[in-house]
């Protein structure tokens, strides 16, 4: 079950472009891609029926319950037990920034640029006010390097 979620990322990772076919790939590029995300459905059948001889071994008597299972598995229960742990006190402090930040009451605005030292920006990012308005260029502006004294 492991080594099967584990070639669903890998596999997933490496067909992220399946969702690309609208953007004019090449034959043999979606070829692989179409041969790889069908290849994705080997280890998630194996997840299915992992899953289904799980369950059915749970309605043949198979112990569910922690109290029930052998110690040797009293290990990596205390390890999942902790886990949960941290990630609930990263869930907490998640919420106490969000709720800090938004009860603050600094509702300023950036500075147009948030760069100390360079007031005097010529990226795009930075020729715009702060935050930007939606479409702000209706076309690249065009970008001149300027020499700088330092």
């Amino acid at each position: 079950m492991v080594y099967a979620m584990i070639s669903i990322g890998v596999l997933g990772f490496l067909v992220w472009a399946h969702h690309m076919f609208t953007v004019g790939l090449d034959v043999d590029t979606r070829a692989y891609f179409t041969a790889a995300t069908m290849i994705i459905a080997v280890p998630t059948g194996i997840k299915i029926f992992s899953w289904i001889a799980t369950m059915w071994g749970g309605l043949s008597g198979m112990p569910r319950r922690i109290p029930d299972y052998p110690d040797a598995y009293a290990g990596w229960n205390a390890l999942s037990s902790s886990g949960s742990y941290i990630s609930v006190v990263g869930i907490c402090r998640f919420f106490v920034v969000v709720t800090i930040t938004s009860s603050s009451g600094n509702n300023k605005r950036c500075a147009p640029s948030p760069w100390v030292l360079e007031q005097n920006s010529t990226t795009p990012e930075w020729m715009v006010q702060s935050p930007p308005a939606f479409h702000t260029f209706g076309e690249l502006p065009a970008i001149k390097e300027t020499k700088r004294d330092t």
